[in-house]
């Protein structure tokens, strides 16, 4: 039988972001209570905080061979193979986890995203549909619409998604900048560029948003302010390979022929 208490305490560390108390309660309980699914489980969780991936599966995998029908379990087990790229595995665990509890929107939420990695957009817009249903105005669930409705070629559609989004969360970065970008698509570079410099202003160090406002500033024709916010993005995050492509192609646009 395992300490309540004690696990209660873990989690109340886990949840303060006190990770070094946490895994050691976790640890000494996995001992303590070797049949229990729930220690292996969230210490599987604190793995995946500290980008030990592989632990984190064979964590939560031992979990899941306790209690195999655990939806919490089953989702952040497909978190971690989606991460790991084992798309297909990651499939399974979250349509396990659905099955056993399909009112669970934030994994119909993720299983669209999976699947729009998976090139299958039209099951993903079914997905995320699915989630909305059971969560109306989910900000997450209307982005990741609104991907998808990108991807589909139907950028009214995901201008609109990303709207409502907005509607429900004005402030947040991450729908600023997709909107931004699916603006731009639309050729409308003046309200694309208001919203990626929105989201800066909400974020200054949001590096995907600066790369979005280079690619609106190169197509207004200002390369040389693209090039700064290329440089910005950049800064933020080095290996960003496609805004040194993005800032090459910038350069290169303003050398003399």
């Amino acid at each position: 039988m395992i300490n309540k208490d004690l696990l209660d305490l873990a989690m109340d560390f886990h949840r303060k972001g006190n990770l070094v108390d946490a895994e050691a309660i976790y640890l000494a309980l996995i001992q303590s209570a070797p049949d229990h699914a729930d220690p292996p489980h969230l210490l599987g969780v604190i793995r995946a905080q500290q980008g030990r991936n592989d632990d984190a599966l064979a964590l939560i995998g031992a979990a899941l061979k306790l209690k195999p029908d655990a939806p919490e379990m089953l989702s952040n087990y497909g978190n971690l193979l989606r991460a790991e790229g084992r798309l297909s595995e990651a499939l399974t665990a979250y349509d396990r986890a659905l099955a056993l509890m399909p009112h669970y929107a934030a994994v119909w939420n993720r299983r669209a995203l999976l699947l729009r990695d998976l090139a299958r957009p039209q099951e993903a817009l079914d997905s995320a549909d699915r989630s909305l249903s059971f969560r109306p105005g989910s900000v997450e669930a209307l982005n990741t619409r609104g991907f998808i409705l990108a991807d589909l070629g139907r950028l009214e559609d995901a201008l609109a998604s990303y709207d409502k989004a907005l509607a429900a969360a004005p402030d947040f970065p991450d729908t600023l900048n997709n909107r931004a970008l699916v603006l731009k698509a639309l050729g409308r570079l003046e309200e694309a560029l208001a919203s990626v410099d929105r989201a800066l202003s909400l974020h200054d160090g949001f590096a995907e948003a600066w790369n979005s406002r280079g690619i609106i500033l190169f197509e207004l024709k200002r390369a040389a302010e693209a090039m700064t916010a290329y440089d910005r993005a950049l800064g933020l995050r080095p290996d960003y390979s496609e805004a040194r492509d993005n800032l090459a192609a910038a350069q290169a646009s303003l050398q003399p022929n």
